[in-house]
């Protein structure tokens, strides 16, 4: 261990010749003010930041830290989702600005395109010789298309959420509040990064409808609690990589680092992914309640199944007035958002709890180079 790993908060000393003067890689007083440290890799500085009571923990480097608060010293899963909440109702206006220009729009266009791509097709029900399925009847080809890209571009809205949200959530953590449409504009910058692991998740969410499906009804419902907890478990050794793509230091190596965080607190995890999932359900049927009277009066419901159908319209599933499905998709829309702006906050409390190491907020875009990085550190130390 050097001397600067022994005291990361004091300054290194003052170069005296060339390069191989500098100080050696360590945490030292951030440069840019304020109560972090920031890590010096030995040439100049990196985004990284760390608080002053991980620092010791974290001398090996940004995003190899263990986190001094074990999951017995975390908060309860209650304290946790209260603290989430309240992060996420503490902007709750800037949330709803964002949800206004990606979520919303997206999913309105969505489930209008599909409404009018196959609204005179006929689905198939489960019925003696016949295999489940939909027959399309004059639908375009060219809107079919559209109708799948648009659920293509609502996929991307909710990731591009996400990781806004944990931004927001982040410097609201760092008492450095940004504006919510800086946050927005860093949840797209982050989009390749997070788009892997949200892709990760949907096809682990695939596999396991798959294996439900391919198994006799009740045996399905029977071995659901076996894969749920499957499912929690690995979405929640996923959840400290989810943070790290989006507000996690950049650099090779980021998806080990993170993944290493996760070791050993991935059941404690998994339990506050589980009590988030009931929350988001809740949240999501609240918006389709709420939507239902309004559905009713602009537009006609869907029409009941007879008992010994075999098959139906699709406008009878949806409904004849494409202006109920927007106000449904918006009103659900709202709910799932809630669901995962909450999601998001959680998720970046357990990064926090776990060690990780985030880019200082507000300081520095993704794209932008490390400051410093050329050059010897000041006589006073970085």
């Amino acid at each position: 261990m050097t001397e600067h790993d022994q005291n990361p908060i004091a300054p290194p000393p003052a170069p005296t010749g060339g390069p191989a003067a500098r100080p050696e890689p360590g945490w030292y007083a951030n440069p840019d003010g304020g109560e972090d440290l920031r890590w010096w890799d030995g040439t100049g500085w990196t985004q990284s930041t760390t608080s002053k009571s991980l620092a010791s923990e974290a001398a090996s480097g940004p995003g190899k830290a263990k986190s001094s608060r074990r999951p017995a010293d975390w908060q309860t899963p209650g304290e946790w989702l209260s603290q989430a909440v309240r992060l996420s109702w503490s902007r709750a206006g800037d949330y709803l600005a964002m949800v206004v220009l990606t979520v919303m729009p997206a999913t309105m266009a969505q489930g209008v395109l599909i409404y009018y791509a196959y609204r005179d097709s006929v689905v198939l029900l489960p019925a003696e010789d016949q295999v489940p399925g939909i027959q399309v009847v004059n639908a375009p080809e060219w809107l079919q298309i559209a109708a799948w890209v648009s659920v293509l571009v609502t996929a991307i809205m909710w990731v591009v959420l996400g990781s806004a949200a944990m931004h927001h959530t982040q410097a609201e953590l760092d008492e450095a509040p940004q504006p919510w449409l800086r946050s927005l504009g860093r949840g797209f910058a982050s989009f390749p990064r997070t788009v892997l692991v949200a892709m990760v998740i949907l096809v682990a969410l695939f596999v396991m409808t798959l294996a439900l499906s391919a198994l006799v009804g009740g045996l399905a419902v029977m071995l659901l609690p076996f894969f749920l907890p499957i499912l929690m478990f690995f979405v929640g050794r996923l959840s400290p990589v989810a943070a790290a793509a989006a507000i996690g230091e950049r650099g090779t190596g980021w998806v080990s680092r993170s993944w290493r965080l996760g070791s050993g607190a991935t059941s404690s995890i998994a339990v506050r992914l589980f009590v988030m999932l009931l929350v988001a359900v809740g949240f999501f049927f609240a918006g389709v309640v709420l939507a239902q009277p309004i559905e009713s009066m602009v537009g006609s419901r869907p029409t009941p199944l007879e008992a010994d159908q075999t098959e139906v319209a699709v406008s009878q599933l949806l409904g004849n007035n494409p202006a109920s499905i927007a106000i449904g998709q918006l009103f659900s829309s709202l709910g799932a958002s809630a669901s995962i702006v909450v999601w998001a906050a959680g998720v970046v409390l357990i990064f926090k709890d776990l060690g990780g190491v985030a880019r200082t907020a507000g300081k520095q875009d993704a794209d932008e180079p490390a400051s410093g990085t050329s050059g010897s550190p000041s006589p006073a130390g970085p």
